[in-house]
């Protein structure tokens, strides 16, 4: 990322104040994010991005910290201390490479103070021109060693997230090149459609039978009498 944003903040913010629909589209936002304006002074920080979207109606803030390093707790520090400053309905770390308990902060933040906290990470395509087309993703999943089927689906996300947005890039692309010859990923689209559609209808089985709340107490399977299995 070095080699298109040399600088954090005469580069990169302006970039990103600039592509602020991306953000949107990555994180799924009803409403759009209207800038407000770059190195806002906030609680005697500076906030990178500010800018505001509706949430039921109401304009809301948004804050957006950037970091063109590996993620460090100054930048989250900042993060969380504007975001409760403003009550901002969105706090937004753009970065290149995330720390795993950094994640871990951001995701147990998640709905907390009314604020909604969400890592994305600058990921590019490069053109043999070399150009690059620069867009917003989920960073990887980092592991849970006492739950491996937590980690397992917190990575499905992840791909599924990215295949949503390969297919906005696909979109963008063709806008762009309409006369070009597009059919040689028919197939792929296809099955990616079949695959979600799919995984869409697991999920609402599952959703449909699983407790809403969480169970206490030792997991016996569902057939443990008939096989024998013990009960803890």
């Amino acid at each position: 990322m070095r080699d298109y944003f040399a600088y954090e903040a005469k580069d990169l913010t302006p970039w990103v104040a600039k592509h602020l629909g991306r953000i949107g589209n990555a994180m799924y936002l009803e409403s759009r994010l209207e800038l407000v304006g770059t190195e806002q002074k906030i609680a005697g920080y500076r906030i990178d991005v500010l800018a505001k979207t509706k949430v039921d109606g109401a304009d809301r803030f948004v804050v957006i910290e950037n970091q063109l390093e590996r993620s460090d707790a100054d930048h989250l520090g900042r993060l969380i201390t504007c975001a409760a400053e403003i009550n901002a309905s969105h706090a937004i770390w753009v970065g290149v490479d995330f720390r795993a308990d950094h994640l871990r902060v951001m995701e147990s933040l998640a709905g907390s103070m009314g604020c909604q906290f969400v890592a994305l990470q600058l990921d590019a395509a490069i053109t043999k021109q070399g150009s690059a087309y620069i867009d917003f993703v989920l960073p990887s999943t980092y592991e849970y060693p006492e739950d491996h089927l937590r980690a397992v689906l917190q990575d499905a996300t992840r791909w599924a997230q990215r295949n949503y947005l390969t297919l906005i890039r696909l979109k963008r692309v063709r806008e762009l090149y309409s006369g070009a010859d597009y059919t040689r990923y028919r197939r792929q689209v296809e099955e990616m459609g079949l695959w979600s559609a799919w995984t869409d209808q697991l999920a609402d089985k599952f959703l449909e039978e699983a407790p809403t709340s969480r169970r206490t107490g030792p997991v016996v399977p569902a057939n443990a009498e008939a096989e024998g299995a013990p009960k803890s």
